[in-house]
């Protein structure tokens, strides 16, 4: 595994600053290749690789582009002969290009070609002088699901990365890595389930199929979609139409990690035996009805995976809808089409996750502005200190930017879905209550002589603390709201 490089005071500053800089260079110049590396780089060394990852991913997929003659080439063309234009002009080198001339992006590729072919020691021709920089975009990205321990995905990038580079040592031994620690991890899994207790399939995928990371809030946007004084009134209001006694206020319990900031359920006045203490179920309830309107939700979306004849399983996917009837995929209350009965199930695999990923992004497109305004996810940013949550980079970097690529979004151009973001909506979403529809059919909780073990066993039937009835209170209130 590649060592994780510790940065001192002076050095996390100059990497905020080239982090800003590198980012505002990527407003400016989206479809350059080596400009998402850079930055992948950058968030690598500040200890982000779910983001490092992300972006090393989109520099591999410009680079396709070009190789599959996709609908961006002609722009990844133009970018990289900036970029060498630029440096070229720095060192006087003059390109002698007329930029007032219509075919800009004409002149800059041939002199792109030209000044590559007079680099290159052995004459190689451009499409090989792609292939060597191909080759440290997939360092990048193996460098990052290393830090992230996806030993699938390092897997098939590694064979994907081989397939152009088979005699890469570095890339053999990355394939050895992963293959020998996926297989003792899987083996220890094996043996643990055989000598207890049959471990869920849901728990098995995610501890060999998927990586880990921490969620927390990125450092530049703590103050972007966190829990407001005006949500937290709203999420009253609507608690006070469930509950005479309950209401949602800071909490003097800090949690160790987090940013001192918390929220609780607290009662209002003494509650006496045999007094109710919820009196009907809050709005994100799962009902029994909604395991068939989500059935024909996903038959609505027939996917279909292809591959492309040139590269690899993993990059040159293809996630392609066949039925036509979009428009009306995010008016759909988020509640009614996805059960929370197998929430575990549905967020462990990349197939499904898609739906959700589908539903989410839909929303917040039809919605317009910035997806965290969005009134399904605003104002429910976490305060909480650090927790594991799985990853894998199909689930969370390619689905959903091939989803955005399917609504119409430039996945490099619009920074409104740039992959902080995206991590933060997909954290957002999977904080919604797990139980399933049974464990809720009865909404009525008196508190009788035995109130302690009642109020637990309520709080096992709702499988979430008092933060986590705040956290659903808020998103029920503000999406209604804005329905």
């Amino acid at each position: 595994m590649q060592p994780f490089r510790s940065l001192n005071a002076k050095q996390v500053e100059s990497h905020r600053e080239k982090l800003r800089v590198s980012t505002q260079t990527l407003k400016n110049f989206p479809h350059t290749p080596e400009h998402w590396r850079t930055r992948s780089e950058i968030l690598l060394d500040l200890g982000f690789p779910e983001l490092a990852a992300a972006d090393a991913y989109k520099a591999i997929a410009l680079i396709n582009h070009v190789f599959d003659g996709g609908a961006l080439r002609s722009k990844v063309w133009f970018g990289m002969g900036m970029l060498m234009w630029i440096r070229d002009m720095a060192e006087g080198i003059s390109w002698n290009v007329d930029f007032s001339e219509a075919d800009l992006a004409t002149q800059m590729v041939g002199w792109l070609k030209y000044e590559r072919k007079l680099a290159c020691v052995f004459g190689c021709t451009l499409g090989e002088w792609l292939l060597l920089k191909q080759r440290s975009r997939y360092a990048q990205l193996l460098f990052a699901l290393d830090h992230l321990r996806s030993f699938r995905d390092i897997k098939g990038i590694s064979a994907e990365a081989l397939e152009n580079y088979p005699d890469e040592s570095g890339f053999i031994t990355y394939q050895r890595y992963a293959t020998e620690s996926y297989e003792t991890n899987r083996k220890n899994i094996d043996d643990l389930s055989a000598d207890s207790y049959r471990i869920p399939e849901q728990v098995v995928w995610r501890a060999t199929e998927m990586g880990k990371i921490l969620i927390r809030t990125y450092p530049w946007a703590t103050n972007i979609n966190a829990r407001t004084e005006q949500s937290i009134n709203a999420a009253n209001e609507a608690l006070a139409k469930c509950s005479k006694v309950l209401r949602i206020k800071r909490s003097t319990l800090i949690v160790p990690g987090s940013d001192d900031i918390s929220y609780g359920l607290f009662a209002t006045k003494d509650i006496h035996a045999d007094e109710v203490v919820l009196e009907n179920r809050p709005a994100l309830a799962a009902k029994a009805s909604q395991l068939e309107q989500h059935e024909k939700l996903l038959d609505s979306l027939v996917w279909k995976r292809e591959m492309e004849p040139e590269g690899s399983a993993r990059t040159a996917k293809i996630l392609r809808r066949r039925t036509t009837t979009l428009p009306n995929v995010g008016r759909i209350s988020h509640a009614s089409t996805l059960p929370h009965k197998e929430r575990n199930v549905i967020q462990g695999g990349p197939e499904i996750s898609g739906v959700i990923w589908l539903r989410l992004l839909a929303i917040c497109k039809q919605g317009g502005g910035h997806p965290l305004q969005s009134p399904l996810v605003a104002n429910l940013a976490s305060h909480e200190a650090n927790a594991e949550d799985p990853w894998s980079l199909e689930a969370r970097v390619i689905v959903p930017l091939e989803i955005l690529e399917m609504l119409g979004v430039d996945i490099f151009s619009n920074q409104e879905y740039d992959a902080w973001v995206l991590e933060t909506l997909w954290y957002v979403c999977q904080s919604l209550p797990n139980t399933s529809a049974d464990e809720r059919s009865t909404h009525v909780y008196p508190i009788g002589k035995n109130s302690e073990s009642t109020l637990q066993a309520m709080k096992k039937k709702w499988n979430m603390d008092a933060g986590l009835m705040a956290h659903m209170q808020c998103l029920t209130i503000v999406a209604k709201t804005h329905q």
